[in-house]
């Protein structure tokens, strides 16, 4: 009878342990698989990521990776650009004072940014070839006051990268040319009175200026031509021609909106004769044979 009792309690146990096992794999499995769920609603969650906004994106309405503006800034290998913003007439409730603002960007310029410069357009009578290519710049060439565009990798619209890298930046003209008087000639300089070319819409708005006096040298190159008022064909002239008072155009590979010490490529005298009289449409009485 201890013998059959001691088989009984050997087999109760060895059912006490089984069932413990069989509960433990049971929990694992259950583990598995509730780490294996939870793993994979982690990975296919829609997470709402918050991005930082540009303070100034009620003017950035939408996506920009490239801006145009005044170079206001330049501090070692970072640059400040600054565009004018209007609000179009369809954006209300705004303050009539906060429907125009200037706003500012910071950009940094590593080696591997390109600095250029577009090719210059000269209207020349003469010289028929010119050079299409953009000349390329070096980042101490870059001036505050410049008007500049631009392209980098980051949107503006977003603050995460500040200052954003610049990509390149294109140094553009304001305007490549006067149109005013001669005030004085002394050897193979002019000295020429004329007003501010037009600033771009992107530029901040500059204060009413009076026309400026321009420093205007003549080289060899320097093409100094006239086309007659008919349209009839251009003759050139030289620096015996001009005369106090003349007036003429000037171009130059130069900024004249922020340079006033030019070297002129091209050199335009305006024929000061008067043009002639329309005559008087068939029919109509001419002016002579009307009376009072």
């Amino acid at each position: 009878m201890k013998k059959r009792g001691k088989r009984y309690g050997t087999l109760a146990g060895l059912g006490i342990i089984i069932i413990l096992v069989i509960g433990v794999l049971s929990i694992s499995k259950d583990l598995s698989v509730t780490r294996i769920k939870a793993f994979w609603e982690r990975l296919t969650e829609k997470k709402v990521v918050n991005i930082p906004l540009n303070k100034d994106t009620l003017y950035i309405s939408s996506p920009v990776t490239s801006i145009d503006g005044k170079l206001t800034a330049i501090n070692g290998n970072t640059i400040t650009v600054t565009h004018h913003y209007v609000l179009s007439a369809s954006v209300g409730d705004i303050p009539q004072d906060q429907k125009s603002k200037d706003v500012s960007f910071q950009f940094s310029v590593t080696p591997q940014t390109k600095i250029f410069r577009p090719p210059t357009f000269i209207p020349y009578l003469f010289k028929k070839e010119q050079d299409t290519s953009d000349q390329i710049l070096q980042q101490n060439e870059l001036k505050t006051g410049q008007f500049v565009m631009v392209q980098t990798n980051g949107d503006l619209q977003v603050t995460q990268s500040i200052p954003y890298q610049a990509t390149s930046i294109q140094v553009t003209r304001i305007a490549n040319n006067i149109t005013g008087s001669i005030t004085s000639v002394s050897g193979n300089t002019l000295t020429v009175t004329a007003p501010l070319p037009p600033f771009p819409a992107s530029f901040p708005p500059q204060p009413p200026t009076l026309p400026q006096t321009y420093t205007v040298h003549l080289t060899p190159d320097t093409e100094i031509s006239q086309r007659e008022y008919n349209e009839g064909a251009p003759h050139q002239l030289n620096i015996s021609s001009f005369t106090k008072g003349a007036p003429v155009a000037v171009y130059t590979a130069q900024d004249t909106g922020i340079e006033h010490t030019i070297t002129a490529l091209l050199i335009t005298v305006f024929d000061r004769r008067p043009v002639p009289s329309i005559s008087p449409a068939y029919g109509a009485p001419s002016a002579d044979s009307q009376t009072p």
